[in-house]
């Protein structure tokens, strides 16, 4: 079965208050995702943009990690 979402994907998370100030980004494409109930793991130095990397633990600790799971829902 085909993904409806699939290609490049940027996913752009923000601090929400009064300049919705970008935290970080992350870019994948859907063929790193390996079955419809996959997921995609990344830690803080697979972020973006590289001030965040370089963020000595004042906006996200050093042992952060995002984890983003897909379900096929069609």
């Amino acid at each position: 079965m085909k993904h409806p979402l699939h290609g490049d994907i940027k996913i752009i998370f923000k601090h929400r208050g009064l300049t919705d100030k970008m935290l970080f980004r992350i870019m994948f494409n859907t063929a790193f995702i390996k079955s419809p109930d996959g997921f995609i793991q990344a830690n803080k130095t697979e972020l973006s943009p590289e001030d965040i990397r370089k963020d000595k633990d004042s906006i996200l600790p050093k042992d952060f990690g995002i984890t983003i799971f897909f379900d096929d829902f069609c």
